[in-house]
């Protein structure tokens, strides 16, 4: 089957359409953008967090800002389009302590009729003033709201989590720990772990194995060195916790690009 990945001409968002393809998928990955998944033919396996959804036909998967996620490869047809933050502050604020009660729509009757139509809004209006462009995200991030419900989580604003994740790139190379970072940031060992679980979808050790995974393969991909030398400059202990951490987050890479090195430089 052919794929393909192509951006809207001139749209203001990032906007992929995907075509088939076993061999398409996209590794566990974060951002600061809220991700639509529409899925408009066959099955597309998703993960969020430690979530695991089958979106069939007519189906909408949400990914919140920094929500650790990944895709599996699939024969279908689906959009996936990436709405920067900046166009998503009414939606965060509206939202503020709460969450979206869940990150699936699977009413393809609803998706039909209110979301696709907003969506193609969203995706098509380049020829719209940026008043009117916002006034159609806010109306699409309405009708999600309107149909996933809310519910109440900590107190914890994507100001912080900015944050977090800005002290994390920083310091990824350094020995970071649970302990260390809450304690930067005032906050109790079981508070901290608790409110980024919910906040992100994933552990904090996830998180920061997979920010040192990237960095390391990112340094190895351009630099002659070998993959130990890369894994120990981003962080990472030992190599058996590097190959863990691949293993979990980048499969796909491990078996194309690296063979198995001893330990050290």
């Amino acid at each position: 089957m052919k794929t393909f990945r192509e951006h809207a001409p001139n749209s203001l968002y990032d906007v992929v359409y995907t075509y088939g393809s076993r061999e398409h998928a996209d590794a566990p990955h974060f951002h600061e953008n809220v991700e639509l998944l529409y899925n408009i033919t066959g099955e597309k396996h998703a993960a969020v967090g430690n979530n695991a959804y089958v979106l069939r036909p007519h189906n909408l998967l949400v990914i919140d800002s920094f929500k650790l996620h990944s895709y599996e490869p699939s024969d279908g047809k689906h959009i996936l389009v990436s709405l920067p933050a900046s166009s998503c502050e009414h939606y965060s604020e509206y939202l503020k302590n709460k969450s979206l009660r869940s990150n699936l729509i699977d009413d393809s009757n609803y998706c039909k009729e209110k979301i696709l139509p907003r969506l193609s809004a969203v995706i098509h209006g380049e020829a719209l003033d940026g008043f009117s462009l916002q006034a159609n995200v806010d109306v699409l991030l309405s009708a999600i709201c309107a149909k996933a419900g809310l519910s109440e989580k900590n107190n914890y604003s994507i100001g912080e989590a900015r944050s977090v994740i800005a002290y994390i790139e920083k310091n990824y190379n350094k020995d970071l720990s649970l302990a260390s970072i809450s304690n930067h940031f005032g906050y109790s060992k079981c508070y901290f772990s608790r409110t980024f679980n919910e906040l992100f979808g994933a552990s904090l050790n996830d998180y920061i194995a997979l920010v040192r995974l990237n960095r390391a393969l990112s340094y190895f991909e351009k630099n002659d060195c070998t993959i130990a030398q890369a894994a120990k400059r981003c962080g990472f202990g030992s190599m058996p916790t590097f190959y863990r951490a691949l293993k979990k987050f980048r499969s796909d890479f491990a078996l194309k690009n690296v063979t198995t090195q001893p330990d050290g430089e």
